[in-house]
């Protein structure tokens, strides 16, 4: 996606640049609108990383075979 807000971008200078200045409003709306998806999108993602769990970042935390066996750390 910021890939896409990048290139976006470099084309709406390039215009501007061309003084295509109708074509550069146009992508300036375009590029609005990435960028209100991106963050939509970049919220949802923080949303779910926070909910997973970060047991294999602490080598303390032992790896059960399954949940059974799981230690309990913390609980949020």
């Amino acid at each position: 996606m910021q890939f896409s807000i990048d290139q976006a971008k470099a084309e709406q200078k390039q215009l501007a640049s061309q003084q295509d200045y109708e074509g550069a409003k146009n992508l300036k709306v375009k590029i609005q609108e990435l960028e209100t998806q991106h963050t939509e999108i970049a919220a949802q993602l923080e949303k779910m990383l926070l909910k997973m769990p970060n047991t294999s970042l602490d080598p303390k935390i032992p790896v059960g075979k399954d949940d059974s066996e799981n230690v309990v750390a913390q609980v949020f």
